[in-house]
């Protein structure tokens, strides 16, 4: 397995106020230490008879595995109540005072993109206390925790260069879950922060690739019922 020199990521918090509470809060921690518990709990097959032999599940995809436990976390740094309110555009939204953790912005400031399914058209955002630095040729993607589906809001996506500038405390949007009723406890993860090496890239179509070698690997991947790609192909990430 290739070996790489650890790059290194900086996270700090602040708040936007001098003497902001949220200096206290915490930074951003692997995503490792957040899986799921539907995850966790989603049993490995035992393959042991002729009737099972072939099928598989979320614990047998190793992409999907990554894309849970790559880059960073940010978590809400505390309790949040949500409530229902009938007829309403938006729910009730509570928490500490002292804590100026999510707002409400002007909905016209997301243009004519579509409002998530299931959600409030109310544009909410994160009022996250966060600074990022990234080595030099390294951004950042900032997006809802993938493959959480089952999180009860919806964070967007973003993609900032952050070598040469800081990121800073900020506004980050998202939407809430119309089906959602109860508390978003202290520690949910709210954000996912990945670090992608900026380079410049040339899309071409090659159909040379499908040749006699994609034809064997597609034989041997065939020949065993799992773990094909893992034990051939797949590379270990770090991220601590």
């Amino acid at each position: 397995m290739k070996k790489f020199n650890s790059k290194k990521i900086k996270f700090a918090s602040s708040g936007f106020s001098p003497g902001s509470l949220l200096e206290h809060s915490d930074v951003p921690s692997p995503a490792k230490n957040f899986v799921p518990e539907w995850y966790r709990s989603t049993k490995n097959i035992k393959r042991d008879s002729a009737e099972l032999a072939q099928v598989k599940n979320i614990k047998d995809c190793v992409p999907f595995a990554d894309a849970l436990l790559s880059g960073y976390i940010w978590t809400t740094p505390c309790d949040i109540y949500v409530e229902r309110v009938p007829d309403s555009k938006a729910p009730r939204i509570n928490f500490t005072e002292h804590l100026s953790v999510m707002d409400v912005r002007e909905s016209s400031s997301a243009g004519l993109m579509k409002v998530p399914d299931g959600c409030y058209e109310t544009h909410f955002v994160w009022k996250h206390p966060m600074h990022i630095s990234t080595p030099k040729g390294y951004s950042i993607l900032v997006t809802h925790p993938l493959n959480r589906h089952d999180l009860p809001f919806i964070s967007l996506s973003g993609i900032v260069d952050c070598d040469s500038n800081p990121f800073r405390p900020g506004n980050y949007p998202f939407f809430i879950k119309k089906n959602f009723d109860g508390l978003i406890p202290k520690g949910t993860p709210a954000l996912q922060i990945i670090p992608i090496k900026r380079e410049d890239w040339v899309s071409e179509r090659d159909q040379s690739m499908i040749g006699p070698e994609w034809l064997k690997n597609s034989y041997e991947v065939g020949s065993v019922n799992v773990g094909w790609y893992k034990k051939n192909h797949w590379n270990r990430k770090s991220y601590n």
